[in-house]
């Protein structure tokens, strides 16, 4: 699954708010009434998966139908091409399902049988509505897949309007039009007077503006960030999925940012990597096949099928290149276009060319079937062989998503845990996960945050502020991997915002997680003999300095521009590891951070050891802080709401 699948099934399945909900905002509300119904009744059964494969298969066996029915001369070749096109491009697209692959997929499929059976004289009435459904209902799977289906589709309908007899044309475009009216008329009348529901559909709509195209790189300018009223970490939030502040991150603060930036195109080499992206998921052997196709059906069709041909290709390499330009050319999306397109060649449906595969023999043409075969026998040994290779790749990539759950929960299980942009890998997660996140409190920050359900969410937990709640309550975690650049980017929020200059305290370190539970301020008190913590909230925690039952050491080294603070510490009550070691550089707290197993001198666990430590190989620390011409470094062991000195 995608990013978009994961946070779809998690709202779903109850994953995500405690229980089902049918909101999933990119597709239509009648799917999600259904599928959270669906896991209301039974949630350990992977209905979204269900859906999908069942959706997926419906336009493949279009797809098969539409080469087997076809009578005209090459049945042999086409059916050894459609062999290749299931191993490259079905295969693909079955293996990383997603429900705009799969919405294109059943689109691209409804417009194929159309063109392809609708000129015939014995065409079923039935198979022209069955198209016209596959069309529409690509927008029930995702409502903004019908415009890239749309603009492949029309210009082919507009050229097969000569050969299909206009009661089948009138018969397509209005049942697909019915279906797709008929989803947004359920989905306005099931949110009519839900003006809250309203309020989020018009910020998501602005916010997938300027964050999901090229206007958010536009955004950096300074003379942009000055006209809304940002800084660049402001931004940088934004960019990285955290926006819930509404007098920061408004509608109208959104439209400034676009009216600002006009409508940009992302930059020729951006957009050159994107369609080079498309390579590195099946698109090299899919652009073998597809080449093979066009050559086949240049060298067997006449000449309106070399016109087609010509057309086909050069109207989709225009489509890529423009999505590419927009930034909205992502795999999921590019490899179903290059599919299609390989479809189109592959059956050169009679709407559009009546002369396909009519010119049989010659040596030229001999030798065309030969490549032809060649390439598809290659796309099958590939696309087998990639598929079945894959298999455990993305057994191991669904336990990456979901073993560090159960590890980030172990410090407190019924903690509350902030799920922040790609630091939890959801989306690599299998769809037959049923529920998707079993028993794991958490508030997501994807495009999910802003939306009622979202806000009644936080509400249930006692959350009016995230970016309090974060530094302040001991029970809401913030889980990031190394090297923590959110971590900084949310402490610059709440200085730049809150006016709280603080440090990330951790928690707890699992697998390539640290946990942290709070934002914090240390300030030493040398007269009174304290170390005062100040949260973002304004609670403050006084640490008494002690002369004994903390005991430790440590060292100092200068290397390059960096102080390397190395050393250990026990609490003697517990006879273990002390809670914290905050570094001060003079009287401002540079670091606090957990005891590791760092190891010790022979002498420093002699010496623990003859104190009553039973293990001391888990009392070292070892932390690197950026030095300074003026650096006067004080080294403190906290323990159990106590202090001491232990600088050397």
């Amino acid at each position: 699954m995608g990013n978009d699948d994961a946070a779809i099934v998690a709202t779903l399945d109850g994953s995500y708010y405690g229980r089902p909900q049918p909101h999933t905002v990119y597709a239509n509300v009648v799917v999600g009434l259904a599928l959270s119904s669906l896991y209301a009744a039974a949630g350990s059964i992977p209905w979204y998966g269900i859906y999908l494969y069942f959706a997926y298969f419906v336009g493949l066996t279009a797809v098969v139908y539409v080469v087997l029915a076809d009578d005209r001369s090459g049945f042999g070749r086409r059916v050894l091409a459609l062999a290749g096109y299931m191993a490259v491009f079905a295969l693909w697209m079955g293996t990383q399902i997603t429900f705009t692959s799969v919405a294109l997929m059943l689109g691209f499929a409804g417009v194929l049988l159309y063109l392809s059976r609708g000129p015939l004289p014995r065409t079923s009435w039935v198979a022209m509505a069955g198209a016209g459904v596959m069309v529409g209902a690509a927008s029930l799977v995702r409502w903004h897949t019908l415009g890239a289906v749309l603009v492949l589709a029309v210009p082919l309908v507009l050229l097969a309007a000569r050969r299909i007899p206009w009661r089948r044309q009138a018969l397509f475009v209005a049942v697909a039009a019915g279906v797709v009216l008929s989803g947004c008329a359920f989905q306005a009348a099931y949110y009519a007077g839900k003006p809250e529901w309203r309020d989020y559909f018009e910020f998501n709509a602005v916010r997938s503006a300027v964050r999901d195209s090229p206007t958010i790189d536009a955004a950096e300018a300074p003379e942009v960030l000055d006209a809304v009223g940002w800084s660049e970490n402001d931004l940088a939030m934004f960019r990285n999925w955290f926006y819930l502040d509404q007098d920061v991150y408004g509608v109208e603060q959104l439209r400034q940012v676009n009216d600002a930036t006009g409508w940009p195109l992302t930059s020729l080499g951006l957009a050159a990597g994107s369609l080079r992206v498309q390579t590195a998921y099946g698109g090299v052997m899919g652009l073998i096949l597809t080449t093979a196709l066009l050559t086949a059906a240049w060298a067997f069709g006449g000449r309106a099928t070399r016109r087609f041909s010509a057309l086909a290709v050069a109207y989709t390499a225009t489509v890529l290149a423009g999505l590419a330009l927009l930034a909205k050319l992502p795999p999921t999306v590019g490899i179903p276009i290059l599919a299609f397109l390989a479809l189109l060649l592959l059956t050169t449906p009679a709407g559009v060319a009546a002369d396909a595969g009519g010119r049989e023999g010659g040596r030229w043409r001999r030798v065309t079937a030969w490549v032809l075969a060649g390439a598809a026998i290659a796309a099958v040994v590939a696309g087998v062989s990639d598929a079945a290779l894959g298999r455990d790749s993305r057994r191991v990539a669904d336990q990456t998503a979901i073993a560090p759950l159960r590890e980030i929960q172990q410090p407190d299980p019924g903690g509350i845990f902030i799920q922040w942009g790609n630091e939890l890998l959801l989306g690599f997660a299998s769809p037959w996960r049923a529920p998707l996140l079993p028993s794991f409190l958490g508030i997501p920050l994807g495009w999910p945050q802003r939306s009622p359900v979202h806000s009644q969410w936080m509400a249930e937990l006692g959350i009016d502020d995230l970016y309090l709640a974060i530094g302040s309550r001991e029970d809401v975690y913030l889980p990031l991997r190394p090297p923590f650049s959110l971590g900084a980017l949310y402490l610059t929020y709440l200085e730049e915002h809150y006016g709280f200059s603080g440090l990330l305290r951790p928690r707890a370190e699992q697998d390539t997680f640290t946990i942290f539970d709070l934002a914090v301020a240390y300030a030493l008190d040398d007269r009174a003999r304290t170390i005062n913590e100040r949260r973002p909230d304004g609670t403050e925690v006084r640490y008494p300095l002690v002369d004994d039952r903390i005991v430790g050491g440590a060292r100092l080294r200068t290397v390059d521009d960096h102080v390397r603070v190395t050393g250990w510490a026990a609490d003697l009550d517990s006879l273990g590891p002390v809670d914290y070691i905050v570094v001060f550089d003079d009287d401002r707290a540079v670091s606090v951070s957990l005891p590791a197993d760092t190891p010790l001198t022979q002498r420093a666990i002699r010496y623990a050891e003859r104190l009553g430590v039973a293990d001391p190989h888990h009392l070292g620390f070892e932390i690197a802080i950026t030095a300074t011409p003026h650096t006067n470094i004080r080294i403190f062991a906290l323990s159990d709401g106590r202090a001491a000195e232990i600088t050397p």
